[in-house]
């Protein structure tokens, strides 16, 4: 082989392993970041599950109270008395005002001692809860049932800030909801459709 043709090889060869050494670094630094990033998700999306699993636990503390009972086939919390409104009506029957106090104590002293966990373990600080106040309608010859459904649900929170029923709003968001005639888990029997639905529902925020 040609001397001249050898000399200019080699060098040539070098730079190009050298290129290729510096572009595969590259690419492993990257790559093991990428990889570090997607396993610290991971770890606090595990973490977070193994926390809602024990939110869901002292939330299920409902069911032991008188007012509350477990609905199986939707996975919530029902009232045990049902509160019904008069066809067209939002406004509670004074009859049910005794209970639904009581119903709101015990949700505002769970949201308290969700509070109190949270406040001793700070990895739960993204953890908030939402407390869902549902109205709904019946189907019958009422013209605006979706407005109505939504102001029973405002006549329930109006009443719980009446009575100094606040739930804490740091870690508790609170969203008064009208499904109408729609929604899920209706009764067969119409009537018992003009009432509302609570629901509590963990949920996290995560930090980018």
């Amino acid at each position: 082989m040609d001397s001249r043709v050898d000399e200019a090889f080699w060098p040539s060869y070098v730079d190009l392993m050298t290129s290729l050494f510096v572009v595969m670094l590259v690419l492993f630094v990257f790559s093991f970041a990428a990889y570090s990033k997607e396993r610290r998700k991971l770890r606090v999306e595990a973490e977070n599950y193994e926390r809602l699993k024990e939110i869901d636990a002292a939330i299920a503390e409902l069911a032991h109270k008188d007012q509350f009972q477990y609905d199986s086939e939707f996975r919530r919390y029902v009232f045990r008395t049902k509160v019904q409104f008069k066809a067209g009506d939002f406004r509670i029957d004074p009859k049910y005002f005794g209970f639904l106090r009581g119903s709101g104590q015990s949700i505002n002293d769970l949201v308290d001692d969700l509070k109190r966990k949270q406040e001793k373990d700070p990895e739960t600080k993204n953890i908030r809860y939402l407390v869902i106040i549902e109205g709904m309608a019946s189907r019958d010859t009422y013209p605006d049932n979706f407005n109505l459904s939504y102001k029973r649900a405002n006549a329930l929170y109006l009443f719980w800030k009446a009575n100094h029923i606040v739930f804490d709003n740091t870690i508790c968001e609170v969203m008064i909801a009208g499904s109408g005639t729609d929604g899920v888990g209706r009764s067969v029997n119409e009537e018992e459709n003009q009432r509302f639905l609570i629901q509590i529902v963990p949920k996290v925020a995560y930090e980018n």
